[in-house]
């Protein structure tokens, strides 16, 4: 019996029952951190980073609608009118109720309370929230006008005249009014209402357009302004809308040729009658026109 070949044979039982026993181990201790894909290929994967949270965006309340309410005789509903402009400085001439400014009535016969206008003016009525408003029909047979005139191509509208009054050459005139229209009942588009004034010195000079704010006069180096320029309200305001003016009274103005003085010639104005228009261009409209809130300043 050799000894020595025993003992070297078993020598090598117990090498490869060690490295055996090592590659278990090593494969057990694999297992735990890495992940064989059907392809046969490795990938070794790592404990991911948490995303952050993301912080909601807060969504912004509604602005609340404003609460209107209810108009007169089944019209519209009432807004809250925006903050009127501060005027020039002065009195206001044009305060409502019309009896003491808007009432008076000219030569014409445009003015609350003559017998022309009965039935096309009316005050006070309550309308839009307000209980002092002034209220214009269409159709006042003497509202007839003539084609040279901005405010008087109507030919079946309303119009309120105030009084004769004095001014100089230096004044700055404001005039403003909150005005509610109706929808047309005929369909009508064109625009509806209108402020401005007219120019004197003893005779009508010429008439003073409201142009984007600015007292605009009605003809200049014998060129009549044109009715697109000037500014008025839509039938269907759906609310109060304010239109208002300044005019800086000129040293001198060039007449119309509409009212005494001859057209073409320079004149000094000295006074001004002030009016609220309602300007209907087809018969058979009955929609109404509101007026609430004017101011007329003269600043020296």
């Amino acid at each position: 019996m050799n000894i020595t070949k025993n003992y070297g044979f078993i020598l090598i039982i117990i090498i490869c029952s060690v490295a055996l026993l090592s590659v278990v181990a090593g494969s057990t201790s694999a297992s735990s951190s890495a992940m064989i894909s059907t392809s046969g290929t490795v990938s070794y994967s790592s404990t991911p980073t948490p995303s952050p949270t993301a912080t909601p965006t807060p969504t912004p309340s509604p602005t609340p609608t404003p609460t209107q309410s209810p108009g007169r005789g089944g019209g519209g509903g009432g807004s809250t009118p925006t903050p009127t402009p501060t005027p020039p400085s002065g009195p206001n001439l044009a305060s409502m109720p019309p009896a003491t400014f808007w009432s008076v009535t000219d030569s014409s016969g445009w003015g609350w309370g003559n017998s022309l206008t009965t039935g096309y003016l009316d005050y006070p009525v309550s309308y839009g929230g307000q209980s002092d408003v002034l209220e214009m029909l269409p159709n006042n047979p003497q509202y007839t006008g003539g084609a040279t005139s901005v405010a008087n191509q109507g030919y079946c509208g309303c119009e309120e005249d105030g009084p004769w009054t004095p001014i100089s050459p230096g004044d700055t005139l404001y005039f403003s009014a909150w005005i509610w229209i109706s929808p047309s009942t005929c369909g009508e588009t064109s625009l509806a209402g209108i402020i401005g004034c007219d120019a004197y010195n003893g005779k009508r000079i010429c008439e003073i357009d409201n142009v984007n704010g600015v007292g605009t006069p009605d003809i200049t180096n014998g060129v009549y302004l044109s009715s697109s320029a000037v500014t008025m309200l839509p039938w269907g305001t759906g609310g109060w809308k304010q239109l208002s003016f300044t005019w800086t009274v000129p040293s001198t103005l060039e007449a119309d040729g509409c009212g005494g003085n001859s057209y073409g010639t320079m004149q000094t104005p000295s006074a001004f009658i002030p009016w609220i228009g309602l300007e209907v261009f087809r018969t058979g409209e009955s929609g109404t026109m509101w007026v609430y809130g004017t101011v007329i300043t003269i600043s020296k």
